[in-house]
C-alpha cells in the first residue's frame, strides 16, 4: 500500500510537469490533425463542435497514456529499491519485549555453533534449542535457537556480534505473528540469509518448531 501511495503522488507531481512541458508534443498529436481538416474542409459547419471533442477526448488519452507509463516506470523502480533495502542487513535493536536469535551453521561450523550456544546458556541462563542438523521451518540453514528478552539484550547482543567468529545470526522480535516478526522484526548479525516465508503464507500465527 505505501509502495502504491508513493508511485501515485510521485506520477501526479510528474504528469503537472509534463502538461506544462508538454505544449509542442499536444501540438503534435492534437492540435495539427485539427488543422488539416480545418484545412480540407472534411466536416464543414460540425468542425467547431468536433474541434471541442476531439481536442477534450485526445488530451485526457494523452494524459492517461502519460500517466499509466509513469505510474508504471515509478512504481517498478520503488519496488526495486525497496527490495534492495529489505536485503540491507539490519543490526538489531532492543525494541521488543521477546527475541529468537537463530545461530545459522553447517557442517564445518556445527561444532562451534555449538559450543557457542552452550555458552551463551551458562553465562546468561537463556534456554537454548536444539542443534538442528537440517534445515528446519523458514530457516535456510542448520540451525540453534536462544530465547531471551529485553533485559538480556543489551548484554547478549554485543557478546554474539564479538563472538560469532563469522557465523550468522538471525535475531527477531516476537509478537505472535510470524510473519510479521520473520519479515519486519527481522535483524541480523552478519551476512543476511533468504527465509522460507511461505510457510506463513496460509496462516501467519502458524507454531514455528524452532523458529
Amino acid at each position: 500500500m505505501k509502495i502504491f501511495t508513493i508511485s501515485f503522488v510521485f506520477s501526479v507531481i510528474t504528469l503537472f510537469l509534463l502538461m506544462i512541458l508538454d505544449a509542442e508534443l499536444s501540438n503534435l498529436y492534437c492540435v495539427w490533425p485539427l488543422n488539416l481538416i480545418k484545412v480540407t474542409d472534411v466536416l464543414g459547419d460540425n468542425y467547431p463542435n468536433f474541434y471541442y471533442d476531439w481536442y477534450q477526448v485526445s488530451m485526457a488519452f494523452s494524459l492517461l497514456v502519460q500517466s499509466t507509463v509513469i505510474y508504471l516506470i515509478t512504481s517498478r523502480l520503488i519496488n526495486k529499491k525497496m527490495g534492495e533495502l529489505m536485503n540491507v542487513a539490519r543490526f538489531p535493536v532492543n525494541e521488543h519485549d521477546k527475541y529468537h536469535a537463530h545461530v545459522y551453521f553447517d557442517q564445518d561450523t556445527v561444532t562451534f555453533a555449538t559450543m557457542l550456544c552452550e555458552k551463551a546458556a551458562n553465562l546468561f541462563g537463556l534456554a537454548v534449542g536444539r542443534v538442528h542438523h537440517r534445515n528446519i521451518g523458514p530457516h535456510p540453514k542448520w540451525s540453534c535457537q536462544i530465547a531471551f528478552t529485553s533485559d538480556d539484550f543489551d548484554i547478549l547482543i554485543p557478546w554474539l556480534e564479538r563472538e560469532r567468529n563469522g557465523l550468522t545470526i538471525f535475531v527477531h522480535g516476537i509478537t505472535g505473528d510470524n510473519l510479521k516478526d520473520h519479515t519486519e522484526m527481522a535483524y541480523w548479525l552478519g551476512k543476511t540469509e533468504e527465509l522460507n516465508l511461505a510457510i506463513f503464507k496460509t496462516d501467519s500465527s502458524l507454531e514455528v518448531v524452532g523458529s
